[in-house]
């Protein structure tokens, strides 16, 4: 007998919660992170990945886990998912179609952490739309504003043309990573502009809790779903998800 929708969303949150737990304390030494390390294993294998998928996600704890989800929005991220599971999955598999046409630039994305957070945004940004423009003028796949085109040596309207808007993009991306050490705040900057995110840190701190409430909701939300799509990829619920 199969297992019923409450069954499979019970059992999708604690996979969910159990994998984000791994990658929380995947940095202790000896038994400890070999312990980890058989967790992640075990979660992975049972959310049906391929084997070199798996040994990837176990080897992503000097890329990935360096740039750890915020404890508050890794709850909104589970919570996200728990509670918008069809809507959630759809738009993922629906997010991946359109990007399948772009797979070859994709991939000379280096490392693949890196690449999959690059597809989450395209994925939320514009809906993997290159032509796509925005009433403040942002333009492209990752709409990329004309002073930011400019600062990396390229007219505006080259956010157009899908090999340059991800070169672009994956510069600024990974200029933001490095500054705030954090997926969360990097996609913050990137949306909402690190000078506002620098102003608000400079009075409260990186300390998460402090800040959520100085940053506006329509850019948490951004975050949010960005990283919802983003842990996706490594927590593959959606494999089971019949697309109606």
């Amino acid at each position: 007998m199969g297992l019923g929708k409450k069954s499979k969303k019970l059992i999708l949150f604690l996979s969910i919660l159990g994998a984000l737990g791994t990658i929380r304390y995947f940095n202790k030494q000896n038994d400890a992170e070999f312990y980890e390390i058989e967790k992640a294993r075990r979660i992975v294998k049972e959310s049906k990945r391929e084997e070199n998928q798996s040994y990837e996600l176990i080897n992503l704890n000097n890329t990935l886990y360096k740039f750890k989800y915020d404890k508050v929005l890794e709850d909104e991220i589970i919570k996200n998912i728990f509670n918008n599971y069809n809507r959630v999955c759809e738009d993922y598999l629906l997010g991946h179609k359109k990007l399948e046409k772009y797979e070859n630039l994709f991939k000379k994305i280096k490392p693949s952490w890196k690449r999959n957070l690059l597809k989450a945004i395209a994925i939320v940004e514009s809906g993997v739309n290159e032509k796509a423009i925005s009433k403040k003028g942002y333009k492209g796949m990752f709409q990329l504003g004309d002073r930011l085109m400019k600062h990396y040596g390229y007219k505006p309207e080259d956010a157009f043309i899908p090999e340059i808007a991800l070169e672009v993009a994956n510069k600024e991306i990974s200029r933001l990573l490095k500054k705030y050490n954090s997926k969360a705040l990097a996609l913050i900057a990137y949306n909402w502009g690190e000078g506002n995110l620098d102003k608000v840190i400079k009075k409260y701190g990186k300390d998460w809790n402090k800040i959520k409430d100085h940053v506006p909701k329509p850019v948490r939300a951004f975050a949010i779903i960005v990283l919802t799509r983003d842990a996706l990829h490594y927590f593959p619920i959606w494999s089971d998800y019949t697309y109606k």
